[in-house]
């Protein structure tokens, strides 16, 4: 009986101590990466664990290189921007394994040669559930400057993914004059299902980050393209992600559409009255976003 028991303590030794190492990983995966200290305060916080268990589990994962330390040369690489550049953080071992594959294929991204290009792009696109990290968000929005249509929907396919994990560029301004070059190219290349879709996922993103240059384009987009597609232009210019820029122009927009043929009028009110309800109605969604937008421009500034 005793024995048995013994045989129990143990099981339940073994299950307390894979269960706080997949805690830790857990905490860390979510934050990409993460000091120490804020690991063992949101690990205490999320379980009944003592410190000194938390700090003996840390230092065993790190010893198993399941976990590695970064410094301050790869701050950015993992979207840190922080003033203290002595800080040591935790990040998971197969992100810094992974890292590196996508460094390579990154590097082939922006290569001259449009087909080694689109292989670097296919090579992305082909694993489950790809996580870059925020350096290599911004480094694939460099590709976009000079990229065809259709890899450029490729990379904004990809990088769109990652803004609904809330994870974004480690340089925001850099991002958005990429973003901004790629739809001032390829704005006009007709309403094809994928241009349809690479001008919806950037306006979404640009609208998230209060770009007042979405206002530019609605009215370029209104004047320049015929009443054949203002209902395609209604629909990318209503989506919720566009109501808050949309809102704070909105005596803009009036006064725009004074001029404008009675279609154009009213496709141009029907945006400003949908994307108002839009934002209404996933004020929960757009919150994220700000939150965690409002947090990086933050650090960014302080860099």
């Amino acid at each position: 009986m005793i024995h048995k028991m013994r045989e129990i303590d143990i099981i339940n030794s073994k299950n307390d101590i894979e269960n706080t190492a997949e805690l830790i990983q857990k905490i860390i995966n979510e934050q990409r990466a993460i000091r120490r200290k804020d690991l063992i305060l949101e690990t205490k916080n999320k379980s009944d664990i003592g410190i000194a268990t938390i700090n003996r589990h840390i230092r065993i994962l790190l010893k198993q290189n399941t976990i590695v330390q970064i410094r301050y040369p790869d701050y950015k690489k993992y979207g840190i921007n922080k003033e203290d550049k002595k800080a040591v953080y935790l990040v998971l071992a197969s992100d810094t394994e992974q890292a590196k594959h996508y460094d390579t294929i990154i590097a082939a991204l922006n290569s001259e040669d449009s087909k080694v290009m689109k292989n670097a792009m296919i090579e992305i696109e082909s694993f489950e559930d790809v996580k870059l990290l925020p350096g290599q968000l911004s480094s694939i929005s460099d590709a976009l400057k000079t990229a065809d249509l259709p890899t450029c929907y490729q990379i904004v396919r990809v990088i769109w993914g990652h803004f609904e994990k809330l994870i974004f560029p480690s340089n925001l301004k850099q991002f958005e004059e990429n973003l901004i070059t790629c739809f001032e190219r390829h704005r006009k290349s007709g309403i094809s299902s994928e241009n349809y879709n690479l001008r919806s996922h950037i306006l979404n993103i640009l609208g998230e980050l209060d770009n007042p240059i979405v206002i530019k384009f609605l009215k370029l987009d209104i004047e320049e393209f015929n009443s054949a597609f203002l209902n395609n232009i209604q629909n990318q210019y209503s989506s919720f992600h566009l109501g808050s820029i949309i809102q704070k122009y909105r005596t803009e927009l009036f006064n725009f559409s004074h001029e404008l043929p009675d279609d154009k009028k009213t496709a141009l009110f029907y945006i400003r009255v949908t994307s108002k309800n839009n934002a209404k109605l996933y004020a929960k969604n757009i919150g994220q976003f700000k939150e965690k937008l409002k947090e990086i421009k933050k650090e960014e500034n302080l860099s």
